[in-house]
């Protein structure tokens, strides 16, 4: 049998159901509701170690603990890891908003193959995809990669010159095959405005154009109480899709995901 980290074990717990009722939570609630095989004065212990720690804060006269930001934050790390997220029903981008908790945005793409390369005068790249053709000013180094990437999708492409260093090819190319772009429960993205006026003046307009979402690195990021995660999403018919959550380090991102996924 493992050996359980209990100290471990009592912070996921505490953050666990944190985030889903953020108030502060006593050892006589954790060992109720969570952790029924410690007793409170056991978890009264480990809370008392991992406040030393810097892992949890202790608001009032109150024995209930909150987690710190760097608690989450180191959570968040361990939990929103996937890169892609697998989606059998469309519909399910819309229904997530049963989560009003937290800010979300989707981009859906078309996938068209490439087909062929043209160059036209060493002025403009002629990308000729299976439906459509995709015109780009001439640049020496992003002919070369196209000529390389013959057969692939338009989706895959991009994501490929973003990732490289051509933002603005990446960019470009997911403008030209997108399909949709939906905002949903931007109350979150307001009430992080008001709280954070710097953070609101550097990224309200990237995210409402949806440049961050066209823009962004797949992942996870951190502006002090702050989230942003980004994750692909695979769709039925030939669909591409991405996705971008953003919150307090507090929400449940765990059940938006849940929902996403449901068949």
């Amino acid at each position: 049998m493992l050996k359980i980290n209990k100290s471990q074990y009592v912070l996921e717990g505490l953050i666990e159901e944190y985030i889903d009722n953020p108030v502060p939570i006593s050892s006589k609630y954790l060992h109720e509701h969570c952790i029924p095989e410690l007793s409170s004065a056991t978890i009264r212990y480990y809370f008392k170690k991992l406040t030393e720690k810097g892992y949890l804060l202790k608001q009032h006269v109150s024995s209930g603990r909150i987690p710190s930001e760097m608690a989450l934050k180191m959570y968040w790390i361990k939990k929103l890891q996937k890169k892609s997220v697998k989606v059998n029903d469309a519909q399910r981008l819309q229904k997530i908003d049963e989560c009003e908790e937290i800010f979300y945005e989707y981009g859906i793409y078309n996938n068209p193959l490439l087909k062929s390369i043209d160059n036209y005068k060493n002025k403009y790249i002629i990308a000729l995809f299976e439906d459509s053709e995709f015109l780009l000013p001439y640049n020496k180094k992003v002919e070369q990669q196209l000529q390389k990437m013959i057969g692939l999708g338009a989706f895959d492409i991009a994501n490929f010159f973003t990732n490289i260093g051509y933002v603005s090819v990446g960019k470009r190319l997911k403008e030209f095959i997108q399909e949709d772009f939906k905002i949903y429960n931007d109350s979150e993205i307001i009430a992080m405005a008001q709280q954070d006026s710097s953070w609101a003046k550097a990224n309200l307009y990237a995210i409402y154009s949806g440049q961050k979402l066209l823009q962004e690195d797949v992942g996870l990021r951190f502006s002090h109480m702050f989230l942003s995660y980004k994750f692909y999403i695979d769709l039925p018919k030939n669909l591409k899709g991405e996705m971008l959550l953003m919150g307090r380090l507090y929400r449940n991102y765990h059940k938006c995901i849940k929902n996403l996924m449901k068949e």
